[in-house]
């Protein structure tokens, strides 16, 4: 059975593909994944579990023995089976990309971990006995060894930066402007994609002007040309993508 940590790295695969090949069939299905985690008190719950421990740091041996303790305890009002069959709605909804579910990762050992905790921590034996304390202390060295978090993420923006984190390793560190626009294509809502759309069209248009004190002649007149053009350029849902991408290839060539 996959573990939810494992589950939220394929999704995050799926954002990831769905900003790269343009697929909006692929940004429809994280969205859907996004309302199906924030619907249920048990994803949440276990959403900010994993998130919590993946970013804590610490150096304190008590503190970071009774954090771990309090954070797993979150999930004992849930009933097992449910865990179970919320996790299993999650898979479920992933379909035909369940492949994703199968990519390693950074952080895979330590969702495995965070898992037993919860899922053996219900049952203690001795024959899981082992396995519990293996995974305390894997964790317990994993927060004392990791790099602080300042800032506190909401679910979308977590996942955002776990997207953006796959684009780095493969594509190499995302200039600030394809950063914003993944932000904005991550965003639920319509009005980060505006902002973001708005927001580069603005410095498009400054950086024109600036360059029209500096041109004569033949530039000059392209350069008017372009503004007026770009000038008469509004937000647009559906054609968000492909505008925002000419938008930044302008940007850079007047850079």
């Amino acid at each position: 059975m996959h573990n939810f940590g494992n589950i939220n790295n394929a999704f995050s695969e799926v954002l990831f593909e769905s900003f790269i090949k343009k697929d909006a069939a692929k940004k429809k299905l994280f969205n859907t994944y996004l309302a199906t985690i924030k619907e249920s008190k048990i994803l949440k719950t276990q959403y900010l579990i994993y998130k919590n421990i993946s970013e804590k740091y610490d150096i304190n041996d008590l503190k970071i023995g009774e954090y771990i303790k309090e954070s797993i305890s979150l999930m004992n009002s849930f009933k097992l089976n449910d865990i179970v069959s919320e996790n299993k709605k999650l898979i479920k909804l992933i379909g035909e990309t369940s492949k994703l579910l199968e990519y390693d990762y950074d952080v895979k050992e330590l969702h495995e971990n965070i898992n037993n905790l919860i899922i053996l921590g219900r049952t203690k034996n001795h024959k899981n006995i082992n396995k519990i304390v293996e995974s305390l202390d894997y964790i317990f060295n994993y927060i004392k060894n990791n790099k602080p978090v300042d800032e506190e993420q909401s679910i979308n923006e977590g996942v955002a930066n776990l997207a953006i984190s796959k684009f780095n390793e493969k594509y190499g560190n995302l200039e600030s402007d394809d950063f914003n626009t993944l932000k904005s294509i991550i965003d639920s809502s319509n009005d980060g994609k505006e902002t973001t759309f708005k927001n580069t069209l603005g410095e498009c248009v400054n950086l024109i002007d600036s360059k029209l004190t500096e041109s004569d002649g033949e530039t000059k007149d392209k350069l008017l040309k372009v503004k007026d053009k770009i000038s008469k350029m509004s937000y647009n849902e559906e054609t968000f993508i492909k505008d925002i991408s000419k938008i930044i290839e302008l940007k850079r060539n007047l850079n």
